[in-house]
């Protein structure tokens, strides 16, 4: 999934997506809150969220992990 790498190896080897918004009803974009990760096999892949408005990359997570692999095949 992704790059290969788990999240906590962050940037240049995990996968990312940065500055996430939500269009509102009147098309005003805003940040996410209360965002919950939810990951269902941590040993195949993970995320790790991180709500830094003030950095510039804002609101945003690494993905990925090693996916299919002896582990993870069931």
């Amino acid at each position: 999934m992704g790059s290969g790498s788990f999240p906590s190896e962050g940037y240049g080897k995990a996968a990312f997506f940065r500055n996430l918004k939500m269009i509102a009803y009147e098309s005003i974009e805003r940040d996410p809150e209360n965002l919950q990760p939810y990951v269902t096999r941590p040993e195949c892949y993970d995320l790790k969220l991180i709500e830094d408005r003030s950095s510039s990359n804002g609101v945003h997570f690494f993905f990925g992990g090693p996916g299919y692999s002896p582990q993870c095949i069931n």
